[in-house]
Protein backbone atom coordinates (compact mmCIF):
# COMPACT_ATOMS: atom_id res chain seq x y z
CA UNK A 1 0.00 0.00 0.00
CA UNK A 2 1.28 3.11 -0.61
CA UNK A 3 0.11 6.52 1.39
CA UNK A 4 0.81 10.16 0.79
CA UNK A 5 1.06 12.34 3.99
CA UNK A 6 1.54 16.19 4.06
CA UNK A 7 3.22 17.13 7.12
CA UNK A 8 4.21 20.77 8.62
CA UNK A 9 8.02 21.40 7.54
CA UNK A 10 8.75 22.36 11.26
CA UNK A 11 7.71 18.44 12.47
CA UNK A 12 8.83 16.34 9.09
CA UNK A 13 11.83 15.65 10.19
CA UNK A 14 10.58 14.58 13.51
CA UNK A 15 7.82 12.59 12.05
CA UNK A 16 10.61 10.87 9.34
CA UNK A 17 12.40 9.66 12.72
CA UNK A 18 9.52 8.39 14.23
CA UNK A 19 8.35 6.38 11.07
CA UNK A 20 12.13 4.92 10.33
CA UNK A 21 11.22 3.36 14.12
CA UNK A 22 8.72 0.92 12.31
CA UNK A 23 10.81 -2.15 10.70
CA UNK A 24 7.81 -2.49 8.07
CA UNK A 25 7.92 1.26 6.71
CA UNK A 26 9.83 2.15 3.95
CA UNK A 27 10.48 5.26 3.08
CA UNK A 28 10.46 6.69 -0.66
CA UNK A 29 11.35 10.25 -0.53
CA UNK A 30 10.49 12.52 -3.95
CA UNK A 31 13.05 14.06 -6.03
CA UNK A 32 14.20 17.40 -4.37
CA UNK A 33 16.71 19.69 -5.66
CA UNK A 34 20.48 19.36 -4.30
CA UNK A 35 20.14 22.20 -1.97
CA UNK A 36 17.40 21.55 -0.29
CA UNK A 37 18.37 17.63 0.27
CA UNK A 38 21.89 19.83 1.82
CA UNK A 39 19.57 21.44 4.04
CA UNK A 40 17.77 18.46 5.31
CA UNK A 41 20.83 16.59 5.89
CA UNK A 42 22.37 19.15 7.99
CA UNK A 43 18.67 19.68 9.45
CA UNK A 44 19.28 15.71 10.53
CA UNK A 45 22.90 16.06 11.93
CA UNK A 46 21.97 18.96 14.02
CA UNK A 47 19.10 17.09 15.57
CA UNK A 48 21.75 14.43 16.49
CA UNK A 49 23.88 16.75 18.01
CA UNK A 50 21.21 18.31 20.26
CA UNK A 51 20.47 14.78 21.03
CA UNK A 52 24.22 13.88 21.75
CA UNK A 53 24.38 16.97 24.06
CA UNK A 54 21.30 15.74 26.20
CA UNK A 55 22.98 12.72 26.73
CA UNK A 56 25.98 14.60 27.90
CA UNK A 57 28.11 12.60 24.47
CA UNK A 58 29.12 16.17 23.06
CA UNK A 59 29.35 19.90 24.50
CA UNK A 60 27.99 22.21 22.19
CA UNK A 61 29.19 25.76 20.95
CA UNK A 62 27.94 28.50 23.20
CA UNK A 63 26.19 31.67 21.07
CA UNK A 64 29.27 33.85 21.85
CA UNK A 65 31.80 31.31 20.78
CA UNK A 66 29.77 31.06 17.34
CA UNK A 67 29.41 34.68 17.22
CA UNK A 68 33.48 35.03 17.77
CA UNK A 69 34.10 32.29 15.23
CA UNK A 70 31.74 33.92 12.48
CA UNK A 71 33.76 37.23 13.28
CA UNK A 72 37.12 35.60 13.02
CA UNK A 73 36.11 33.66 9.39
CA UNK A 74 34.80 37.54 8.15
CA UNK A 75 31.30 36.13 7.64
CA UNK A 76 29.60 38.41 9.54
Amino acid sequence: MTLTIEVEDSKAITFLNHLKTFDYVQLKRKSMSKEKRNILEALERSVEDVKRAKRGEIKLQSWDELLVELKQESLI
